[in-house]
């Protein structure tokens, strides 16, 4: 069974835990990374508001399956937001 990235939920990251924090891959724009940090991976998104969110903290597995889901959405946006764009209308 695939992971969905509408079924993840999303905490506030908290910097202050332990372990420097090593970004493992990160989505075409940068808006999501694939982080370790304290013998745990994770994935983090910016908030909008300066700070992070993270998801799916664990496991290599875990994290990575969950990564993946969202870069996967992540993509689809750019792809719809390319096909928009080039999209012509028609001249009368």
């Amino acid at each position: 069974m695939e992971l969905a990235a509408a079924d993840l939920v999303w905490e506030p990251y908290n910097s202050t835990r332990g372990g420097t924090l090593r970004i493992r891959s990160t989505s075409c724009c940068g808006a999501v990374e694939l982080a370790f940090r304290a013998g745990q991976y994770l994935v983090l998104r910016s908030d909008g508001e300066g700070g992070y969110e993270e998801t799916s903290r664990g496991t290599r597995h875990r994290a990575v399956a969950a990564y993946t889901a969202v870069v996967r959405e992540h993509w689809q946006t750019h792809a719809n937001e390319r096909k928009r764009h080039s999209i012509r209308p028609e001249r009368a």
